[in-house]
């Protein structure tokens, strides 16, 4: 019975448009078209690309080279001089094949793939995010076009009360104070119309740069309760496992891991294989062919280098724990969003109720007072305050309603379970296993 009251003192505000559209809709349409999410998807692709080139460095490297030329020698001697002229030809395959470099390639092999996976997670967090932008635009959307419809209302309602104290003032049984207050509070509703439609203005443009199209007949949404934790340290426990930010940082963590065994290759020796096929004819002055095989088993081993290797690895400790630090620094922030986010859900809940009680009791104030007045207790001034009364009791639960759900997204969001939530799919390798 109060959910009926209550359908009827806010009733359907919101001005219908063509086509309907969901929520989940528009998130996935927001997501499809946005320039700013294909942005991140492309940075992901090149990391995925950088960890090709560096498991490139384990695969053997096979280099062709040829020249062919004009070469002219002249020879002075006692007995003659001579002069010989060449047409000088040389090519030669070479492989070279890396079998140890003190785990350079290895390690460095390990902080790309790390970092992309970092990225990764870096995508989901944007999209993530993105996701509640479009949500909390929907949201507004639906908001601020009930608020317009309130505020019309009222302009109407004012324009009715401002009509009859008029024509009683005319007939000589109102004063012309009540006249000039009904004019005033006439001008303010209007105000308040032009405000929202503003406000429904701004939204909307908001909406579009989001989800590339205009706003349709939105769809009240319902959060899907499975998503809400059960308590608050069920949500930080969900934040620190899956919220996509905190997992990206931790891969930070090990490519730096990854980047500090890299930085102590120089200790090692690197060796090489060479194997070189060459042929010439009339090459470098000589008249005549070469053919050459060569194989070789190379060692370079730098015995001083300035210091710079062991600068190179106190740099990677340094980085090692700067990376640490910007992880611990990150869950304290995704605990602080999650906190905060529970606290609003928690109040806003408590906060509609009692504006929901506003609303209830507004109206069956406002019913009151019209059957007084017809008993000639009340005045009309007295019945338009109550009607104020209940236009701002309106206001306030359609603000608390619409706050609430957004609490509910934020809380969600902080979870990393958003975009499960709003039955978004995301490509397979976004959702790859952790290396």
């Amino acid at each position: 019975m109060k959910k009926q009251l209550l359908s009827l003192c806010i009733g359907a505000l919101c001005v219908p448009s063509v086509w309907a559209i969901s929520i989940e809709e528009a998130v996935t349409k927001g997501l499809t078209t946005s320039p700013e999410v294909k942005e991140v998807v492309e940075s992901y692709n090149a990391r995925l690309s950088i960890v090709d080139q560096a498991t490139a460095d384990y695969l053997p490297s096979l280099d062709l080279s040829g020249e062919v030329g004009y070469q002219r020698r002249e020879r002075d001697r006692e007995i003659a001089s001579t002069t010989e002229e060449l047409t000088g030809r040389q090519a030669s395959l070479r492989l070279r094949q890396l079998i140890f470099d003190g785990f350079g390639v290895s390690s460095n092999i390990d902080r790309t793939e790390f970092e992309a996976e970092a990225e990764r997670y870096r995508v989901l967090y944007f999209t993530e995010n993105y996701a509640l932008k479009v949500t909390q635009a929907y949201l507004d959307v639906i908001r601020e076009q009930t608020l317009l419809g309130l505020a019309q209302k009222n302009l109407e309602t004012h324009l009715r009360y401002q009509k009859d104290i008029t024509k009683k003032t005319k007939s000589g049984l109102g004063s012309s104070a009540d006249v000039s207050q009904i004019n005033g509070r006439v001008a303010r509703a209007q105000a308040n119309v032009l405000s929202a439609q503003n406000n429904v203005s701004d939204v909307t443009d908001q909406y579009l740069r989001l989800v590339n199209e205009m706003p349709g007949n939105l769809i009240q949404p319902d959060v899907d309760d499975r998503f809400i934790p059960a308590s608050l340290e069920a949500a930080l426990e969900l934040a620190k496992q899956h919220n996509p930010t905190v997992s990206s940082s931790l891969k930070d963590v090990e490519a730096a891991h990854s980047q500090y065994d890299a930085s102590k290759s120089g200790y090692y020796p690197e060796i090489d294989v060479y194997v070189e096929q060459s042929f010439s004819k009339d090459y470098d002055g000589v008249r005549g062919t070469d053919d050459e095989f060569s194989a070789m088993l190379r060692l370079n081993y730098n015995l001083f280098g300035g210091g710079r290797d062991q600068a190179r690895v106190s740099e990677s400790a340094s980085r090692i724990q700067q990376a640490k630090n910007i992880s611990a620094n990150t869950v304290r922030q995704v605990e602080e969003s999650t906190r905060l986010s529970w606290s609003a859900a928690e109040i806003l809940e408590q906060q509609k109720g009692y504006y929901q009680q506003h609303v209830e009791q507004s109206f069956k104030t406002l019913e009151a007072y019209k059957q007084q007045f017809k008993l000639g207790s009340r005045t009309l001034l007295d019945v338009l305050n109550t009607e104020n009364e209940l236009f701002e009791a309106r206001k306030s639960y359609v603000a608390a309603d619409y706050d609430h759900l957004e609490a509910q997204y934020r809380l969600i969001n902080s979870t990393g379970k958003l975009l499960d939530a709003l039955y978004v799919t995301v490509p397979k390798d976004w959702k790859a296993g952790e290396k």
